[in-house]
């Protein structure tokens, strides 16, 4: 799987930061495949992918009113029920339930020939870190979406690659 680095944007003290990811064109591909093939907008596909992720991860987030997020339900299943509402939007709101995090907003860009991931972001230290953590891990969820769209959402994969080393390779070294 082919991603651009994450970049993050300086701004004024006015702006809230931005950090940034490119998805890579065989992930792109893939996804617009399977928003075709089920008939969900590509937008509804990313923005359940960043809930389910942000979820699992102890993140607030209220992707549709009253939806729950629960591992038994398929992706697929997910995006049903979701609404046609769900369609029309590229921004998602979330937050971690501490205390001092001002939250942040997911925002992408279809550009027909890439997808562009972007959180706006609190000044905090741990905001930055969450954002960037997101953006490393929707890469992963997309990725296992795309390979078994009927998968449960418990079963698709949230760690980045290098984080699943990390844990069951550098973690697990007794040596």
């Amino acid at each position: 799987m082919d991603m651009a680095e994450i970049i993050t944007q300086p701004t004024s003290e006015a702006e809230a930061p931005v950090a940034g990811r490119s998805l890579g064109r065989d992930l792109y591909l893939g996804l617009r495949a399977l928003s075709e093939e089920s008939g969900v907008p590509l937008a509804a596909i990313v923005l359940a992918a960043a809930a389910v992720v942000l979820r699992r991860t102890g993140f607030e987030v209220d992707l549709a009113p009253g939806l729950d997020l629960a591992g038994h339900r398929s992706f697929l299943d997910l995006l049903a029920k979701m609404g046609p509402s769900a369609a029309e939007r590229t921004r998602l709101g979330f937050r971690q339930g501490e205390a001092g995090s001002s939250g942040a907003v997911l925002a992408f860009e279809d550009t027909g020939s890439a997808l562009a991931l972007g959180i706006e972001h609190g000044a905090a230290p741990a905001d930055s870190a969450a954002a960037l953590r997101l953006l490393e891990r929707l890469p992963a969820l997309l990725a296992g979406l795309v390979a078994d769209p009927g998968g449960r959402l418990s079963e698709l994969p949230v760690l980045s690659a290098a984080e699943r080393h990390l844990v069951l390779v550098e973690w697990c070294d007794t040596e």
